[in-house]
This record gives structure tokens, C-alpha cells and sequence, in this order.
């Protein structure tokens, strides 16, 4: 009878695969793609040549039939009860099999097939839809029966509940328990994508996309590969984890089955390419605009990519000017010039000098792109720019403010000064920081250092954790502030700079804001640190010895 009670597990795992996309699809996070609506609940499956009674008997005749010799007469009873009620479930004729489970659990307390009893009551009662009941149910298994096969799925019926009425923070920790708990591939790999839904929903979007990555780089069968893939790339894109989102667009733009999305995730990969091509200081980097032009040339020739072919010819022409490659660039300008669009009769190039004639004179000063918007800050210190939110310094907030969005950027200006600038993002509800803003408020309130939303995705190098522990270690409260003061040289300074001003203050070891401060002017005018007093060889150095009791007795004898 094991290999019966072993089938009929594996049939209740494969009815929590087939309910699961349902369930999720009910009550989806605003953020996420569209998908089905609710659907009116399955109706009881009979098969179409059988009525109940005959699907009745037949289970009866099955389960009385002779079995394998046991050792208690009770124990076959009881196998033959739970094997009549796995029978009704694999039917799903959940209102029949709900008090045969409950029977079983009554009348055999001690079995082992307990765990099997209560997961499956607990799922005909979630396709009953008396929600009460199947959470009790499955909750049993997860306090009772944590070891056994069916504490994962138990986990992920109650996490998918959870997920529909949209309590993300008590799903996630269901979610986690069946990816650890799950012995089906397919039901562990579903959890950890629902984890990482949670996280994302719940604003923890640097956890979410890392394990996004983790569930794209899952071996298949895998459906959630595609969104995964480009919700951590998209993640990563925001944080300005420019690189790691550009691994997840290359890896899509080959992995795509869609045609449509194959072309997004190009071009989108293109264009963080072609944005890394001059990050050191104005040099090209020949293999990062090699990467950008194979996946712009990718994009632009799928003939569903839509507005993105449009987007990556852009993006070409871009690549061309960065390299200096002008004479190219002119000659393809040129031969477009000399092309007959659909519908037309003359040339582009005829119809600019026909247009030409009637364009008003240029303006005296240049033209800005973008479009403007006049707003007021927050008092969060947060400009509104359609979906999104962008940070501007502490100090203008409720104040009025002009906000530029450009293409590729967003400009907020005070008055005549340019307050904050930020990448655009196109995605929605998102708050784009920028942790220097805050540092001026976090000065005056220090203990809210750990808790500062605008802080918690910023990576700094660990010289700076080092100086941090080291002063909070000496000076407390005060350490906090002045690791803070340290930040604010970020404001007029580079990382570079003041991170090797860092350095070399912990190995002196000159653990102040003043000495970081002082060691960063030096480094910029040249000059030695007056911290080290072996660059002053005609100053006299000082040496303290420690006190002995034998030093008062010169005192003494001076005396007499």
C-alpha cells in the first residue's frame, strides 16, 4: 500500500501546480503585467461516460479490494480509508473527499499518513472556497508535520492565500519555507519567484532582484525566466547597478521567445551600453561599444520591436558620434537623405528644403529638449514627475521648483541653480535618491542614520564601514555625527578622493572628520600631511614613558 499512498501524494502536488497560477492571477501587485482575470470556480469533474454513483462504487470496490497482508487489521482499515478519500480528491470531488479526510483523521490518530490527511483536507477546502477552514488545516502540517513531503506544498498553498488578499509580509515567509521544504522542482522554483515578488512588492527591491537573478539562472523546464530576468534587470537599471542590468538584458535578448521582447531587451541593453562606453573620464572602451552596437544591430532587425527599431537607430547614430566615427556618420545621414518614404513621392532630403523655406529663424538661445514643469517639493524632500518620485536637498523642500525632463534625464532647478539631477526612470511608482541630499538632516539627527530609506541602497567602500565602527567605538553618539560629516565631503569631493583619504586616516591611525578633511586638501594640493610628523625632521619629538615609583625619588632628593 505504499506505492498507492505515495501516488496519491504525488497527485495532490500535481493539483496544487494546476490551482497555483489561478490563485496568484486573482490579486496581482499594480506594478506587474497584466494577466487572466478571475475565473468562476471549477466545477465538480466527473467523467463524461460515469455518474457519480458509478465513480462512488468503483472507489469502494477499490478500496475494499484485497490488499498486501499487514500486520494489524487496523492499519489496512485505515489505508483503505485514506486511499477512498485520495481516490474522491484526484477526482476533485472535494466535497466528498472533505469528510472522508476528517473521518480518517477522527477514527485513525495515530497513522502515518496523518500529514497527507490534513494537506489534502486543507486543499479541499481552499477549492471549496471556506478559506478558514483549509488555513487551519495546512497550518496543522506546518506545526505538526514539518519533516514530512508535504510541509512544502502545505507552506505554498498558504503562501499563495496570503499572496491573493495581498498581505506580501505574511507571504514571504511561506514563500521561503517552501522553497527550503518543497521536493518538487517545479513547486520550489514557483516559491522562490513569488519570493521575490513579495520582496518587490514590500519595497525591498535589492533582495527581490537578486533572487530574481537566481530564478532566471534555474534550469528547465522554467517560465518564470523571462520575467524574472527583465524585472531584475529593470531593478538594477534604477540602482544604478548599470552593469549586472546589462548581464540580464544580454541574456534575454538571446533567451526571448517573444519576438517583441527579444527587441526591448536589446535595445535596452544597448543603451546601458552605450552609457558605460565613456565612464572612465571621456575614454571609449572599444568592447563595451562593440557589446552596445551587436545589441542595437539585434534590436533595430527584429521586425516586431516596434518603437524600440526606432529607439536603437538612435541609439547607432549615438555610438557613431561617441567613437569619432563622423564621416560614416554623415554618410549614412547623407543616404537616408536621398530616400523615398512610403507614401511619398520626393525625396527626405526635397521635402526638409520644401519645409525649410517656411521654419522660423533659430532662437537666440539654444533649445532645451524637455519638457518643463513647475511643482513644489515635499516635505520629504521629494519632486513629483508624472509616476515617479526624484530627490532634491533637504533644504528646498516645500519649496516651489522647475522640473526639466529630459530623454535620458531629469532636471530640477531653484530659481537660476540646478538643484538635483537623476537618470530617468520609466518605470512607476518609483523614488529615485540621491543619499547626498540627506546628509545635511542626517547630521542633525544622527540616529536615524541605519533607518534612512534614501541610504539603505547606497554601496560604499568598506573603508568607510571600518571609520564608522571605529568611531562610534571612541566617541559614541558624536562618532555617528562625525562619520557623518565625513559623508558630506562627498558633496564637493569625489569618492575616489575622499575614500583614499579614508585609508590612509585608519592607518595612521587618525580617526576624526578633521584629519579625513585635512588628508583629502593634501592630497588635491600636493603636499604633505602635517598628521605625520616624519615629513617635519627639524620638529622635536616627543616621547612619554610610563611612570615609575622610582621617579619620585629624584623629586625627594631635590628637595633636601
Amino acid at each position: 500500500m505504499k506505492t498507492s499512498r505515495s501516488a496519491a501524494s504525488l497527485l495532490g502536488l500535481a493539483m496544487l501546480l494546476c490551482t497555483a497560477s489561478s490563485v496568484i492571477a486573482q490579486s496581482q501587485p499594480e506594478v506587474r503585467r497584466a494577466r487572466p482575470v478571475d475565473e468562476p470556480p471549477v466545477p465538480r469533474a466527473v467523467p463524461a461516460d460515469e455518474s457519480v454513483d458509478r465513480v462512488l462504487r468503483s472507489l469502494k470496490e477499490e478500496s475494499s479490494a484485497p490488499s498486501q497482508p499487514s500486520q494489524h487489521e487496523g492499519e489496512g482499515a485505515a489505508q483503505r480509508q485514506l486511499d477512498y478519500a485520495n481516490g474522491l480528491f484526484t477526482r476533485k470531488l472535494y466535497d466528498l473527499a472533505a469528510p472522508e479526510y476528517q473521518k480518517y483523521l477522527d477514527d485513525y490518530p495515530s497513522r502515518a499518513g496523518r500529514a497527507n490527511a490534513y494537506f489534502s483536507l486543507g486543499e479541499c477546502y481552499r477549492n471549496l472556497g471556506r478559506t478558514s477552514g483549509a488555513r487551519t488545516n495546512l497550518q496543522k502540517v506546518l506545526n505538526d508535520y514539518a519533516d514530512s513531503e508535504f510541509a512544502g506544498p502545505a507552506a505554498y498553498a498558504l503562501a499563495e492565500m496570503a499572496f491573493a488578499d495581498k498581505d506580501y509580509a505574511a507571504a514571504l515567509p511561506l514563500f521561503h519555507r517552501s522553497v527550503g521544504k518543497s521536493k518538487e522542482p517545479a513547486v520550489a522554483l514557483s516559491a522562490h519567484y513569488f519570493e521575490a515578488r513579495c520582496l518587490e512588492a514590500l519595497g525591498r527591491k535589492e533582495e527581490a532582484a537578486n533572487i530574481y537573478v537566481e530564478v532566471a539562472e534555474a534550469g528547465n523546464p522554467n517560465p518564470f525566466r523571462e520575467d524574472a530576468r527583465i524585472t531584475a534587470a529593470s531593478i538594477f537599471a534604477a540602482r544604478g547597478r548599470k552593469i549586472d542590468a546589462l548581464k540580464q538584458y544580454e541574456a534575454l535578448a538571446n533567451e526571448a521567445q517573444k519576438p517583441a521582447l527579444k527587441a526591448e531587451s536589446a535595445v535596452r541593453g544597448g543603451m546601458i551600453a552605450l552609457d558605460l562606453v565613456q565612464a572612465d573620464k571621456g575614454k571609449i572602451d572599444k568592447a563595451m561599444a562593440d557589446r552596445a552596437e551587436a545589441l542595437l544591430r539585434k534590436g533595430r532587425a527584429v521586425p516586431e520591436g516596434g518603437k524600440f527599431r526606432a529607439i536603437a537607430q538612435v541609439g547607432l547614430r549615438r555610438l557613431q558620434y561617441q567613437a569619432g566615427q563622423y564621416a560614416q556618420l554623415l554618410a549614412e545621414c547623407r543616404r537616408r537623405r536621398e530616400r523615398k518614404l512610403w507614401g511619398h513621392q520626393e525625396t527626405i532630403a526635397q521635402r526638409f528644403e520644401r519645409d525649410r523655406e517656411k521654419l522660423l529663424a533659430l532662437p537666440p538661445a539654444s533649445f532645451e529638449a524637455c519638457e518643463k514643469r513647475t511643482t513644489r517639493a515635499s516635505s520629504q524632500a521629494l519632486v513629483r514627475y508624472e509616476t515617479n518620485d526624484y530627490s532634491v536637498p533637504t533644504e528646498y523642500g516645500h519649496r516651489q521648483v522647475l522640473v526639466k525632463a529630459f530623454v535620458w534625464e531629469v532636471v530640477i532647478s531653484h530659481s537660476s541653480e540646478v538643484i538635483a539631477r537623476h537618470s530617468r526612470s520609466y518605470d512607476r511608482e518609483e523614488m529615485i535618491f540621491n543619499p547626498l541630499h540627506y546628509l545635511a538632516l542626517l547630521e542633525q539627527k544622527s540616529n536615524a542614520l541605519d533607518q534612512a530609506a534614501p541610504l539603505q541602497s547606497w554601496h560604499l567602500p568598506e573603508e568607510f564601514l571600518e571609520l564608522r565602527r571605529q568611531m562610534e567605538g571612541r566617541l559614541g553618539k558624536r562618532g555617528r555625527r562625525e562619520y557623518v560629516q565625513v559623508l558630506r565631503l562627498l558633496e564637493t569631493f569625489s569618492l575616489e578622493e575622499v575614500a583614499a583619504a579614508v585609508r590612509q586616516a585608519l592607518s595612521y591611525p587618525a580617526i576624526a572628520f578633521d584629519a579625513v578633511k585635512h588628508l583629502v586638501l593634501c592630497a588635491i594640493d600636493r603636499r604633505p600631511p602635517k598628521l605625520d610628523l616624519e615629513n617635519y625632521p627639524h620638529l622635536p619629538l616627543a616621547e612619554v614613558a610610563l611612570t615609575r615609583a622610582a621617579d619620585y625619588q629624584v623629586l625627594l632628593e631635590e628637595a633636601r
